[in-house]
């Protein structure tokens, strides 16, 4: 199911067990306005996290950094450095820009070659995000998640991330059912900002169809060509 509305453009999907729509959205997550009821995804390097280097990054996190004033100066904090030490771990702060910021150590699909295994990385990152979300105190309403293995990080990937980031994001979601933290998920617009033009219209397809092939796609078992 597509969603077009005057001036928007979106695509939603029901997850099976919860049914909570995600609306993906044509910006970036720092693009309208993030406010104090809002907080956006980082897709950050482990290393960079490790080595309190945010000035490093590229892409995505590169352009949060610079709106945080972390690039800078002052580092992630302790509270972040101290949180993650692995892939896949999250760890949510509210910042001097006066939105939160889930950090999350996104994993490099360059270093896996086993589709599943790849997937199962993509499913624990948006889970872990979903869970620190949905801890925080601050009775937020939005949540603006993007590609969090994006860019250079996707490798031979990339033609097949749409598909697994939609079914990664509805397997966690699924994963969640029952708990408190779907509770707060209900309350809560879900956003997948693209960015780059030219991958919106293979988002919103994977999506809307993401209860079907991408399941099949995130089970499979052997390498994707490349």
């Amino acid at each position: 199911l597509v969603l077009l509305g005057v001036g928007t453009w979106a695509a939603w999907a029901r997850p099976h067990s919860e049914e909570i729509p995600v609306y993906v959205e044509p910006y970036g997550v720092l693009d309208q306005a993030p406010n104090e009821q809002t907080a956006i995804v980082d897709p950050a390097g482990l290393y960079f996290i490790q080595n309190n280097r945010p000035d490093l990054a590229g892409g995505a996190s590169r352009a949060i950094y610079h709106e945080l004033g972390i690039s800078r100066n002052g580092g992630f904090g302790q509270d972040v450095t101290n949180s993650i030490s692995e892939t896949s771990e999250a760890k949510s702060v509210f910042n001097d820009a006066h939105f939160d910021v889930i950090h999350v150590a996104a994993p490099d699909l360059r270093e896996v070659q086993d589709q599943a295994d790849a997937c199962k990385k993509l499913i624990s990152s948006y889970t872990n995000v979903f869970k620190e979300f949905a801890s925080n105190q601050r009775n937020l309403h939005e949540l603006r998640l993007l590609p969090v293995s994006g860019g250079i990080f996707a490798g031979k990937y990339l033609p097949s991330l749409p598909i697994m980031t939609a079914t990664a994001v509805d397997k966690a979601l699924s994963d969640l059912k029952g708990s408190t933290w779907i509770d707060v998920l209900k309350r809560t617009t879900l956003k997948m900002c693209i960015f780059t033009a030219a991958e919106q219209d293979s988002y919103m397809d994977a999506f809307t169809r993401r209860g079907d092939q991408g399941v099949r796609s995130c089970h499979m078992q052997g390498d994707v060509d490349g």
